[in-house]
């Protein structure tokens, strides 16, 4: 199919008329809500998480611990380590993580890191986050 002027302003208007039909919330969420990305996650040690593989398994994770590695001015980083009982062994990679009442999603990248002291698998997520970057507002 060959690409000609005129076909490719047609798709762009398109593709922006579409945009300004969608609401200002869904194209930029607010920066400081604490149950969007991983500061949501952050604030869940406790919960219960479940780790979807590729083949459609659902592997049950427990949210064991935030740990604080360096923060300053301009940056946070922490690490989080998620438990998984005795059968399951996750490999390193991006995992979607799903909150237990299946109302937030997260895709998490998951270090096996050793143990705990009952015995179950640990696996780290590291995070870096900047401090004053915002997005831009939404054009419409």
């Amino acid at each position: 199919m060959e690409v000609t002027r005129k076909s490719f302003l047609t798709s762009a208007a398109i593709g922006l008329a579409g945009l300004t039909a969608l609401p200002g919330g869904v194209l930029a969420a607010p920066p400081d809500d604490p149950d969007v990305g991983p500061l949501g996650l952050r604030g869940a040690v406790g919960e219960t998480f479940y780790a979807r593989g590729a083949n459609g398994v659902l592997v049950p994770l427990g949210l064991d611990r935030s740990v604080d590695v360096r923060s300053d001015a301009d940056s946070e980083q922490f690490s989080l380590y998620f438990t998984a009982a005795e059968p399951y062994s996750l490999s390193e990679g991006t995992w979607k993580l799903v909150s237990a009442n299946g109302r937030r999603v997260y895709d998490v990248f998951l270090v096996p890191a050793a143990t705990n002291a009952a015995g179950e698998r640990l696996y780290r997520a590291d995070f870096c986050l900047l401090k004053g970057a915002r997005r831009p507002p939404a054009r419409r």
